[in-house]
Formats: structure tokens, sequence, C-alpha cells
């Protein structure tokens, strides 16, 4: 039985590759800023997946920016 965490990380990837697929399609059509907004869409549900894999609560984009420079540090990366 998946668990609440699992749940929450599965719908985030799900959002991510959506987006991700959304961001190819506007790229084609030569939409580069809405592209990039949808890119940034795709990063946020993964970080936002990740986070939920390590039962971490992300209730703001502030929390976001918060947990990629923690996880950042922790992988000993810029």
């Amino acid at each position: 039985m998946a668990t609440e965490a699992s749940r929450t990380m599965k719908k985030h990837l799900t959002h991510s590759d959506q987006y991700f697929a959304n961001a190819l399609s506007a790229l084609s059509r030569k939409e580069a800023g809405k592209a990039g907004e949808l890119l940034w869409g795709s990063l946020a549900g993964a970080f936002h997946a990740l986070a939920a894999a390590r039962n971490v609560g992300v209730k703001s984009h502030r929390g976001l920016k918060n947990f990629v420079i923690k996880t950042s540090g922790d992988l000993k990366e810029r």
C-alpha cells in the first residue's frame, strides 16, 4: 500500500512530466517565454517530488528555494 508521501511524490512527478512536455511544445511554437515558465514549473514539480520522498513539507516558493539550497549543500554542489 502506498504511503501518503509516495502518492504525493508520484503526483508531483506526473505534473513535472506534463509541464516538461508542454514546455517542449511551446518551444516548437517558438514561444520561448511560455516555455521558460513551463520549464520552471517542471523543475519545481521535480523538487517538490524530492521533498515528498524525503518527507520534507514545502508549502511556499521560499520553502522550495530553501529546500533546494539545503539539498545542494548536502550534495556539496552549487
